[in-house]
């Protein structure tokens, strides 16, 4: 640097602001195996003392290391940088290069306008340039563009390069749990047993299941973890075990990795001026798409059919096909439609106020005019009398086959137990080695060191607790599996083809499975409510094409039917207002009774009394406190007695709207909560 010219362009002005020396590197591999460019660049700080700066006038901006010059949003260095001098706080700005202040036009100009605004020289390794100056803004406008084409180039080499890997199949991309490149940078099952035993049991376990929290929730219940590879860090390649989730679960199987499939680009980078975001690509413009590229854990078959169960499952609700069944109790789940607007009708449950809220109902709801107000929902219908007289015709058409489809699930659930058990007993194993292993480094730490003893003992107990719950888990799996043989099995599953029905009304007999068999034989059932009457026209479409239909008597509930928010409200107040207020209350929040009407007084103490919450006068009474009348008859004399000793100030008293009407609770003095009968003996 320096030299007359650049010596002559720094003035007196400029030295008694400071000067920033700019420090960047474009990548955190740069900072780390170029450290020549970094010392390069921090040494700039003592030329710019040697000009004439002080020494305390020279700040390093170096916040920027390892960050890409291409954009300016994510520089916080810059950021400053560009503040401190459109202040007017910096005298000259320093960088070896013009790169490492940007390679954006847009941010180049924007810096050499500010510079120029407030009189701040640019300092590179050739020279000093004065922004003000036209052919030093010239030259700053050259390099600028030169070094935003630069940056294109290298990304167009950089491309080249690696579309040429890729249409090869050469690349080495992230892999996904399961796999693991061997010596030759060949793509090969992870030779970890464990791992591929889980990779399989999600796969399996989702084709059985046929739905991902299904999925997680079979890990879960029976004690299973997943592997994870840590991707960056000191800790890169190992293999942590956790709880597997829902959206985990979606995106190992939507991996078409799994397929055996080589695939780049399955996402692309758009910016917007709310900033950049990912964006799935559509199959057929994906980058990469290699077929057979590497040992698969599941056909491309089964992986495609995997795909269309999950999209299916997703859009259930916007007209497609049934979603997979769930656990409720509602037999035709995903499988009704409304009779007046033709839309798929919601499936849902509500507590039973009448049996003290223990048991639920299917009610299915159809939403179809909800935009055109709050009320005015097509019909929401008690599906009680639907699901018996449904489930009557689909046991009455159930064949042999199904008998027979009924056996095979059978070897199929005795296979997925030996594959659960297989898992389970490898997560053991994996535990006992870790235990061991922790074991011996505790053994052969020096026992003079308290700190590494203390931290190797709590590890090594840890280890020791794992092994404990993996053992658990895997006695509690062989517990629940039945002894009896896959033969005894299916010979009386033979037996029972003459007899069907009561099989279909076995109370053992999983819903959910009930549910799949009945979607072997019924494609839809779609409701109409015939006028103001209590019945509803249920047709019946097969799945051969056959229909039939029916009438059947139904409860049908009004458009804001009793929901939680009745019952949490009235938990929440019922003891400070009374039965009348608490009514309007709900009337004023929307929260009608079943049949559409507004709430009284009288239909809310009765509510509260079925659904077995607290009113005033059970919460008063709780409290130790009686009305005058109880306590008169408790202790003996007569109720104008007892009111003359409130007055007097002989026993507590106060005014409440018990239900109601205005009473006056009394206790004697130092009463306790009332039991039994709710009296005590009091002084006369």
């Amino acid at each position: 640097m320096a030299g007359g010219v650049t010596r002559g362009k720094v003035r007196l002005t400029h030295l008694t602001r400071k000067a920033i020396v700019y420090v960047r590197q474009s990548t955190a591999r740069q900072v780390r195996f170029n450290e020549e460019s970094t010392r390069r660049q921090y040494a700039l700080s003592r030329e710019l003392v040697e000009m004439g700066w002080p020494k305390e006038m020279v700040e390093v901006i170096d916040e920027d290391l390892g960050v890409s010059g291409s954009r300016s949003d994510n520089r916080p260095g810059f950021q400053r940088l560009v503040g401190e001098v459109a202040n007017g706080a910096v005298g000259v700005v320093a960088s070896i290069e013009a790169s490492r202040l940007s390679r954006s036009g847009p941010d180049w100009a924007r810096i050499i306008d500010y510079c120029a605004m407030t009189d701040t020289l640019i300092m590179d390794e050739d020279a000093t340039y004065d922004p003000n100056d036209p052919n030093d803004r010239l030259l700053l406008g050259v390099k600028g563009s030169i070094s935003e084409m630069e940056l294109h180039n290298i990304k167009l080499r950089m491309d080249g390069g690696l579309k040429s890997k890729l249409a090869r199949g050469e690349l080495r991309v992230p892999l996904p749990v399961g796999y693991v490149y061997d010596p030759l940078d060949r793509s090969v099952f992870d030779p970890a047993e464990d791992v591929r035993a889980a990779v399989e049991a999600l796969f399996s376990t989702f084709e059985a299941k046929g739905s991902a929290g299904a999925l997680v929730r079979h890990f879960r219940e029976h004690g299973m973890k997943f592997p994870k590879v840590a991707r960056n860090g000191p800790t890169r390649g190992t293999v942590t075990w956790d709880e597997l989730t829902v959206s985990r679960a979606t995106t190992l199987l939507r991996n078409p990795m799994y397929a055996g499939r080589y695939v780049y680009g399955r996402t692309e980078t758009r910016h917007t001026p709310q900033g950049r975001s990912l964006v799935g690509r559509d199959e057929a413009d994906w980058l990469v798409n290699i077929p057979g590229h590497h040992p698969a854990y599941v056909t491309e078959e089964r992986f495609r059919a995997n795909v269309e169960t999950l999209d299916q499952n997703a859009a259930s609700w916007r007209g497609g096909d049934p979603s997979t069944p769930g656990r409720g109790n509602a037999l035709l789940q995903g499988m009704v439609w409304c009779g007046r607007c033709g839309r798929r009708m919601m499936t849902t449950y509500q507590m039973s106020a009448a049996k003290g809220g223990q048991a639920a109902f299917p009610l299915y709801v159809c939403d179809g005019d909800r935009e055109a107000g709050p009320h005015t929902r097509c019909m929401q219908v008690n599906g009680v009398a639907i699901d018996e007289m449904v489930g009557e015709l689909a046991a009455s058409r159930i064949s042999d086959a199904a008998v027979r489809e009924a056996a095979e699930a059978r070897v199929e659930v005795r296979r997925r137990w030996d594959e659960v058990e297989r898992a389970l007993e490898k997560q053991a194993e994996r535990a006992r080695y870790e235990a061991d292993l922790m074991r011996r480094r505790y053994l052969a730490c020096d026992p003079d060191n308290a700190l590494v003893r203390i931290a190797l003992e709590d590890a090594y107990e840890e280890s020791l607790a794992r092994v404990v719950e993996a053992e658990a888990a895997l006695d509690t799996e062989r517990a629940g599996h039945t002894a009896e043989s896959d033969e005894a099995v299916l010979s009386r599953l033979d037996g029972l083809a003459e007899d069907f029905r009561s099989v279909w009304e076995d109370p053992e007999v999983d819903q959910q499975a009930r549910k799949r068999l009945l979607r072997t034989v019924i494609d839809s059932v779609t409701l109409t409510r015939e006028g103001s009457s209590g019945t509803c026209l249920v047709q019946v479409l097969y799945a051969g094409g056959g229909t039939e239909e029916f009438r059947a008597r139904c409860t049908f509930y009004g458009p804001n039917s009793v929901s939680w928010r009745v019952k949490s409200h009235l938990e929440a107040h019922g003891t400070e207002f009374t039965p009348s207020e608490l009514a309007d209350q709900l009337n004023s929040m929307g929260l009608y009774r079943t049949n559409g009407n507004e709430w009284t007084g009288h239909a809310v103490r009765q509510y509260m009394s079925n659904a077995g919450i607290e009113n005033r006068r059970q919460h008063y009474r709780s409290m130790g406190w009686l009305t005058t009348s109880e306590l008169a008859e408790a202790v003996g004399i007569s109720k104008p007695s007892i009111d003359a000793r409130v007055k007097r100030g002989v026993y507590d008293g106060m005014w409440v709207m018990a239900t109601d009407k205005t009473k006056l609770f009394s206790r004697e003095p130092q009463a306790r909560p009332a039991e039994g009968a709710m009296g005590s003996q009091a002084p006369d």
